[in-house]
């Protein structure tokens, strides 16, 4: 029997990817464990947890761990450390990703960076608007934003621009990020370097993340798309991000959404049908 471990907090509720997921292993028969992100520690030269029933385990002797959500702010950094202990293979997505990779701007410096939009990342306010004063429409976002928070599109035109930077800056780097050509829209999910399904955006406004308003709809995409997004899974597998939801404007990427990822609910009111049925068997090789 296949076993895996969610480390997760019980009282997040921005997705229902816990319960959801946990039901998608175990209807598959997999042995399913819950685990609070807070109740990790080393001893004994092995790393411990206690599990939602009470039982203290070793970490090692899980097939598969994924982590979903970051947890506490305060112990996040010293939690990922330890969980970088274990072998990197047996994580969804690794610790090393979840640590380097969650910032929005550093795939630039990967092997996807010649599917990005045009970048700047800078916690400087007055070098960011210099380059929205140059011309041209931009979005600027936080770069470990998620949910569509704090995403706005601006232009030399818009009248107060540098308000915005300001107060982003506020809270660390941002990212400025050319505007493309994204009528046609989609959000992906990808696993082990396939794609589980997709759906189309259609926008409000400029916005494409739902709680903005945008309206998911079902869409059949060219199969230039579906390699176009296949290639970007096998790419992400390799960089440790094994499961997640993206955004392409084709051929553009515009987010990787792998921590918490909004899509299964989306797709089961489309479909009739919950996807991560089929998550299961692609992680039992």
């Amino acid at each position: 029997m296949h076993s895996i471990l969610f480390i997760a907090s019980a009282e997040n509720r921005q997705t229902d990817n816990l319960g959801r997921l946990s039901n998608a292993f175990e209807s598959c028969s997999w042995d399913v464990s819950h685990a609070e992100p807070a109740n990790i520690w080393f001893r004994n030269r092995t790393l411990q947890t206690r599990l939602s029933t009470g039982q203290v385990a070793n970490l090692a002797s899980f097939d598969w761990i994924w982590v979903i959500g970051f947890g506490s702010r305060a112990t996040f950094l010293d939690r990922l450390q330890l969980l970088n202990g274990l072998d990197a293979s047996t994580f969804i997505n690794t610790p090393n990703a979840l640590l380097h990779l969650q910032n929005k701007g550093v795939f630039e410096f990967t092997s996807l960076s010649t599917y990005l939009p045009q970048s700047v990342i800078s916690d400087d306010a007055e070098l960011l608007g210099g380059e929205i004063a140059g011309g041209g429409d931009w979005f600027v976002k936080p770069v470990a934003g998620s949910f569509g928070r704090g995403v706005f599109s601006v232009s030399s035109e818009t009248p107060n621009y540098p308000t915005i930077l300001e107060l982003l800056v506020r809270d660390g780097h941002v990212l400025l990020q050319r505007e493309v050509p994204a009528e046609h829209e989609k959000r992906w999910f990808l696993a082990q370097g396939k794609v589980l399904g997709v759906y189309r955006k259609r926008k409000f406004g400029k916005l494409g993340n739902l709680r903005k308003g945008s309206v998911p709809e079902l869409t059949e995409p060219p199969v230039s798309e579906l390699k176009h997004a296949e290639g970007i899974a096998y790419e992400l597998a390799g960089l440790g991000i094994r499961a997640c939801a993206v955004d392409i404007a084709y051929p553009y990427l515009l987010d990787v959404n792998f921590v918490n990822p909004g899509w299964f609910q989306s797709m089961e009111r489309l479909t009739g049908e919950d996807l991560s049925l089929r998550l299961p068997e692609l992680f039992e090789n």
